[in-house]
């Protein structure tokens, strides 16, 4: 049970000069309040365009949409890395007080999310001076981080750094996440990746798709991915079977703003395949530093039964990432018949939380059992009744 008490912070930029073994040029910010985060925004642009371990999940506009969420607590807090006065390395969250306990979690969010810390490509150390300084200043006693990716380098060392500074860490495993290696072209990809039968295969299912329909595919990439192009993608995903699911975002206001912000920036591209002219299947991916995040795919059910359209615009979206120099596909979280075929490499998602101070050891473990009793459905399922319940009485009260 979680006590939203909302921590007032003056808006500014709060210097910490403190000297590590790392650097003995190294400074420290913790930038808080709208104005200093205003100000700042140049400076997480650049340091994110420079930290190729990064997914586009820590680029400002996708951190600083989910703070603006309707279901977001807290305020956003970041702790800056400076050397020689140069931005190197940053830590955003999302803070608030819960009971006493100074709880914070990343920023940013998201379906199959990486999150975690932005270090500069060469800036060595920069993670581990991050971490020194966080367990200094004691200003936060949880930090719950639910996606940490395996692949991600300079957080693991960030949370090695916690460890050995006498935080109190527990890991879980999370999820495993397929992903394939690209090559120059999509022919050679399915050259060095896939039999001569199974390419058969692939190729007599596309003609067959082809022969039954007039099958079209646009492409749209960055600020191509208008309006009126979220739209048609939601009217895709309101008619495919994600809505019964729940998972149809792009029907969500807030999805549609976040996702045309980041499009905006160049961090997203998407796919439309249409069959006899009706808009039939959609892919919204993410795309940073050589790495394409394959986000959203959707089909219309009515197409459930149509020959591999789902696989069929999935060789388009790989074809593309070939063409544009992606080195890396990422199929996000989670098993699934086509990841397995397609994936030719893995990582994994875990868990992380850490608790600093004895305050923070007591709320890691009260955080822990409650996340274990969360697990059973019964509970989850009552505890969510109950929250409806206060949400509603609150709006009744309100009203």
């Amino acid at each position: 049970m979680a006590i939203d008490v909302a921590e007032q912070v003056n808006e500014s930029v709060q210097t910490v000069n403190r000297r590590v073994k790392h650097s003995a040029s190294d400074s420290f910010e913790w930038i808080v309040g709208r104005d200093a985060l205003e100000r700042f925004a140049p400076e997480w642009d650049a340091l994110f365009e420079q930290s190729s371990h990064s997914a586009f999940h820590m680029a400002r506009v996708w951190c600083e949409g989910w703070c603006a969420s309707p279901s977001a607590k807290g305020s956003m807090e970041i702790l800056a890395l400076r050397r020689s006065g140069e931005l190197v390395g940053m830590l955003p969250l999302r803070v608030r007080n819960i009971a006493g306990v100074r709880y914070a979690i990343p920023a940013g969010a998201g379906r199959g999310a990486y999150l975690g810390v932005l270090e500069r490509d060469d800036a060595p150390g920069a993670a581990e001076a991050l971490a020194q300084e966080l367990s200094r200043s004691r200003r936060i006693s949880l930090f719950v981080n639910n996606d940490v990716s395996s692949q991600d380098g300079p957080t693991a060392r960030f949370y090695e750094t916690l460890d050995a500074n006498g935080w109190a860490m527990h890991r879980e495993h999370k999820d495993i996440v397929r992903c394939s290696a690209m090559a120059a072209t999509f022919e050679e990809f399915m050259n060095e990746r896939k039999s001569s039968k199974s390419r058969q295969s692939l190729r007599r299912k596309l003609r067959t798709l082809h022969d039954a329909h007039e099958v079209k595919v646009e492409h749209f990439y960055g600020p191509q991915l208008d309006d009126a192009v979220i739209d048609r993608c939601a009217e895709i995903h309101a008619a495919s079977w994600m809505k019964r699911r729940g998972g149809a975002y792009l029907c969500d206001p807030f999805f549609q703003k976040l996702i045309r912000a980041a499009a905006d920036v160049g961090l997203m591209k998407a796919w439309i395949m249409s069959l006899d002219g009706e808009d039939a299947a959609f892919v919204v991916s993410g795309v940073a530093h050589g790495v394409h995040y394959y986000e959203w795919p959707a089909f219309k059910e009515k197409f459930k039964s149509t020959m591999s359209i789902g696989q069929a615009l999935l060789i388009d979206v790989m074809t593309d990432a070939c063409n544009d120099g992606e080195r890396l596909f990422d199929f996000g979280p989670g098993e699934g018949v086509y990841k397995e075929y397609w994936g030719n490499e893995e990582h994994h998602v875990d868990r992380v939380f850490a608790g600093c101070g004895a305050r923070g050891r007591i709320a890691l473990t009260v955080y822990r059992a409650a996340w274990s009793l969360g697990k059973f459905d019964r509970i989850r399922g009552k505890y969510r009744q109950w929250k409806r319940r206060i949400r509603k009485a609150r709006q009744q009260s309100a009203a």
